[in-house]
């Protein structure tokens, strides 16, 4: 029911009578449906206005401006029937606001597919995370801080708080403690995209494109390179079948690139560590509260498992040299 009422308000604000919606994803964190129109196609993202409040939406719109106009290839904002950028329904007396942006088209990473999957595609991939690094707005931005409530790093903190045991929560707060010590001058945290892994990556024939900016946040840069790094291994590891020393191979190629859009601070590169250890505390949280706990597959509790014993033993998930 849900679906055919965040539709039907869809129709109102974005559609035509020749329009198709396609109800693409209910993710992790919003609803995503795909508009297509005879000479067009958009994405309408429904967020609940508990998660982002308007002035946060807003910030993400301008970000993604900025981003466009520095000729990087990202969704950007489109107004409405009624000529605004973001609108907000109700849904069995539920908030949401929609934004519809346009289509970043082109297609997936493929972890299997040597001929894209390799050391060129991992330098753009860097490249293309120092121009959005670089192209920060002069001006600060409503977006989340590091410890701010609605940042992913507190919804984590959050879940760990009230769902986990004494030991796991003795971890995390071992872990918060290392990243609040972290310097925070320019070189080294500033605006970033949160979620830089291969699935929000699309490759197109000019170059490479960015979705799914939502999480973006303040924060160190180093969280945007051990995203792309942890994401990239685990699927290179696990599907594509590399060895351990991809991890190696991808990130000297991937640092390169980066160097050649936007300088690199040293300690950046010594912070990737601690946040890929920061990102398992991240993922285990997220999944523990969005997968069927009651009906998990296979693959889901042996990921759980690993997560919970690399939290508790301290172990190294990805060799870093």
């Amino acid at each position: 029911m849900t679906r055919h009422l965040i539709i039907e308000k869809i129709k109102t604000y974005y559609g035509d009578k020749n329009t198709e919606y396609h109800w693409i994803s209910e993710g992790f964190q919003n609803i995503m449906i795909k508009c297509t129109h005879q000479s067009r196609t958009i994405f309408v993202r429904a967020t609940e206005s508990n998660r982002r409040p308007l002035d946060m939406l807003q910030a993400e719109i301008d970000w993604l401006f900025t981003l466009s106009k520095a000729t990087l290839h990202v969704p950007t904002a489109l107004p409405s029937h009624h000529g605004n950028l973001i609108e907000k329904i109700f849904v069995e007396e539920t908030p949401y606001y929609l934004v519809a942006t346009n289509e970043v088209a082109g297609e997936p990473l493929n972890v299997t597919n040597k001929k894209i999957w390799n050391t060129q595609l991992f330098e753009e991939w860097g490249a293309t995370l120092g121009r959005i690094h670089r192209s920060t707005p002069n001006k600060t931005l409503y977006r989340p801080n590091q410890w701010e409530a609605s940042s992913t790093v507190m919804e984590t903190i959050n879940y760990f708080t009230l769902k986990e045991n004494e030991e796991m929560n003795h971890r995390l707060q071992e872990m918060v403690h290392e990243i609040s010590k972290l310097p925070t001058d320019p070189e080294v945290f500033g605006l970033i995209h949160n979620d830089f892994h291969q699935g929000n990556i699309i490759m197109q024939p000019q170059g490479i494109g960015v979705i799914d900016f939502d999480d973006c946040m303040y924060s160190w840069y180093a969280q945007d390179f051990s995203v792309a790094l942890y994401h990239a291994y685990w699927q290179a590891t696990e599907i594509a079948g590399l060895d351990s020393s991809f991890s190696t191979t991808f990130l000297d190629s991937f640092i390169q690139g980066y160097e050649k859009s936007y300088p690199l601070s040293p300690d950046t590169i010594k912070q990737i560590p601690l946040f890929v250890r920061w990102r398992e505390f991240f993922l285990y949280a997220l999944f523990k509260k969005k997968w069927p706990l009651h009906a998990l597959q296979d693959w889901q509790s042996f990921t759980l498992e690993k997560l919970r014993n690399r939290i508790l033993t301290g172990e190294t998930y990805i060799p870093i040299v």
